[in-house]
């Protein structure tokens, strides 16, 4: 049940909510009647989105992306770069071993994080996504465009929609922006060629109900996916460090993420023992004060240590890790259900350009 404060917020901005809705239903409308035609890229187009602001895990997803077709495709990530400096700007990421600490003020955390994950791909970032790419085929070779958050960006035409739903709670429920988290009405699902369930647990549990997900998009291949830990790294030294270690040290977590409660559980289903914790909002930039502040709040909680996300690691610049060590802990995307199906449709996708 929603909390009373929030359904009271809800209601206070409901009719502003309803504006907002139309806006955006007038706008699609004006593409699909082709009263505004849509962009076209001359190579096929994967868009990966979600219905909410943020918190769904798409990074990981197009990490899996890249990492299953890098033998045989050259992907071009098309991103906003959300956080950078100059967002209007039109910039290629350059190789990884060029991004030094400060490179997510001017590239954005997650281009960052990707870059350092990515082989035959390269990332390209600009606000209108058309240009982007036509910019990027001027760089590089490409066979395959990414559209990085692209459900909403509906000036380019896309081969295939990807929609990524949080397993962990039920978009029905959920109230359009302002007064929710929803940048559309969950009926607009409906357009995914693709949808994916992420955040499910171990054995394949979530708060989605499949048979509403079928009557949206009966065609639609439903992928159930969870995150994994890959491994935790020193954030001090970049070594890896055992998972068993850390699970006999008292842990204090803290991150700057759309879904703070996420991070915890995938913690808590490691076996950590957490201590406390402190949640900034997403992509949020952590300053000398603020990281001494957490660790004087860790350590009057009995914390041998701190633990915080990859997105997170790459806002926090080395030199300012002064007592505790900070450890980061990286997932990976796991398909528990629906991968064959996955790549036959996107296998159809392409060859179908």
């Amino acid at each position: 049940m929603q909390p009373k404060t929030d359904r009271w917020y809800s209601g206070l901005l409901g009719p502003v909510a309803s504006l907002y809705q139309k806006a955006v239903q007038a706008r699609r409308h004006a593409y699909e009647t082709s009263r505004r035609p849509k962009k076209r890229l001359p190579r096929p187009v994967i868009s990966v989105g979600n219905l909410t602001v943020g918190g769904t895990g798409k990074t990981p997803f197009v990490l899996y992306l890249c990492d299953k077709l890098s033998g045989w495709r050259h992907v071009a990530i098309l991103s906003r770069g959300y956080g950078r400096r100059n967002p209007r700007a039109y910039v290629t990421l350059p190789d990884a071993r060029q991004l030094d600490e400060r490179a997510p003020l001017f590239f954005g955390d997650e281009p960052v994080m990707m870059a350092k994950h990515i082989a035959n791909a390269s990332i390209h970032l600009g606000p209108n996504r058309w240009r982007t790419g036509r910019l990027a085929l001027d760089r590089a070779p490409v066979d395959l465009f990414i559209l990085d958050d692209g459900f909403q960006h509906v000036e380019l035409h896309r081969d295939l929609d990807i929609v990524i739903l949080n397993g962990q709670e039920d978009p029905r429920r959920l109230g359009v922006l302002p007064a929710g988290m929803l940048r559309e009405p969950a009926e607009t699902l409906r357009r995914a060629d693709i949808v994916v369930i992420s955040r499910c647990t171990p054995d394949g549990q979530h708060q989605i109900d499949l048979d509403w997900v079928r009557s949206l998009c009966p065609n639609a291949p439903i992928v159930l996916a969870r995150y994994a830990i890959v491994g935790a790294f020193d954030l001090k030294t970049g070594n890896a460090v055992p998972l068993d270690d850390l699970r006999n040290h008292p842990l204090f977590a803290f991150c700057g993420i759309a879904e703070p409660t996420s991070f915890r559980d995938t913690l808590t289903e490691a076996g950590l023992k957490l201590v406390g914790h402190h949640c900034y909002g997403d992509h949020h930039y952590f300053r000398g004060r603020e990281l001494h502040d957490i660790e004087t709040e860790a350590v009057a909680a009995g914390a041998a240590g701190l633990i915080t996300t990859e997105k997170d690691a790459v806002r926090i610049l080395p030199f300012r890790i002064r007592g505790l060590p900070i450890y980061r802990l990286d997932v990976k995307f796991v398909v528990l259900e629906g991968e064959e199906r996955l790549w036959e449709r996107i296998g159809d996708a392409l060859h179908g350009r």
